[in-house]
């Protein structure tokens, strides 16, 4: 069954806004958990909203790097084995190095802080127990961003598509009605 235009218009909207909305709300949670330093993540998300017959389909793009802010990683996961010198220099090292270097510490302590800060994450994982002071979100959370967020707009996304499809359905009796086509009640 196709599904009239504007019914699919309406949805696509109700899809939007929705995807706007958490969009909104990950990026609070996001910023509440401590995650932000630039702000470059938050400006790079995404929202696509695509219509292909009756199908609609909305989706938020965000940086690779996402899953393991939301999901942690575990100790074992850490790309560090605790000895110097031994392989090349890691991403995961340099990734650390510019991390400290962005949050203003000259290139000799930056070095010195990434390797520390790996020592700990080969200890205790990503995020360590000690980032919680960085969380203003509920209980010092500092993982499941997205979760939370996604929680906050789904008890009203059903109130939202509810609404297009109420008004929808009383659009599909009346026609029923007025084309004489039989009409089941739905209790």
């Amino acid at each position: 069954m196709n599904l009239p235009k504007e019914q699919i218009e309406d949805i696509t909207l109700a899809l939007k806004f929705l995807l706007n909305e958490t969009a909104t709300q990950i990026s609070k949670e996001f910023n509440l958990q401590g995650h932000k330093l630039s702000g470059s993540s938050i400006r790079q998300m995404e929202i696509k909203v695509t219509q292909s017959g009756n199908t609609v389909t909305g989706v938020i793009l965000v940086a690779y790097y996402w899953s393991y802010l939301e999901n942690g990683v575990t100790s074992a996961r850490i790309p560090y084995s605790g000895r110097r010198g031994v392989a090349k220099v890691s991403k995961y090292i340099q990734g650390l190095i510019s991390y400290f270097e962005r949050r203003g510490l000259p290139e000799k302590e930056a070095k010195s802080a990434a390797f520390a800060t790996a020592a700990v994450h080969r200890r205790q994982g990503m995020p360590t127990r000690a980032s919680r002071r960085f969380s203003r979100a509920e209980g010092g959370a500092r993982t499941g961003f997205i979760a939370r967020a996604a929680e906050r707009v789904e008890s009203y996304a059903y109130e939202v598509f509810a609404e297009k499809m109420a008004g929808q359905l009383q659009l599909r009796i009346v026609q029923a009605l007025s084309n004489q086509e039989e009409v089941i009640e739905i209790n």
